[in-house]
């Protein structure tokens, strides 16, 4: 007389043997805690430094245009000094702005 297939008997896991749960497990996940949050800390501040830099650069440009353009009357002066300056800044924008996305990205993963 066959009783159909048998299946074996698993045990429920209830976690490694003989380790209980105590205050190391606390105090690695305090510690776990507190390293992903300084991690984070330090994106933030290259975020908000990049992004300071790039807006004292740019006011810093304005103002330095405006002074060649009332000194040389908007003449070829002003001209070559701007095609100078403005590739520049326009660079550090794209840099900045690539940068604060890689930093976003990072963020949220």
């Amino acid at each position: 007389m066959s009783e159909g297939p048998v299946t074996p008997a698993v045990p429920a896991h209830t976690g490694a043997p003989g380790v209980a749960p105590g205050p190391q497990v606390l105090q690695i996940l305090t510690t776990e805690h507190w390293s992903l949050l300084s991690a984070r800390s330090l994106g933030t501040t290259e975020a908000m430094s990049r992004a300071s830099i790039f807006v004292a650069a740019l006011s810093g440009a304005v103002v330095a245009l405006a002074l060649v353009a009332q000194a040389t009357d908007f003449g070829d002066g002003f001209v070559a000094f701007a095609l100078v300056l403005l590739p520049v800044v326009y660079f550090l924008g794209v840099a900045t702005v690539a940068r604060l996305g890689q930093v976003n990205l990072e963020d949220a993963r």
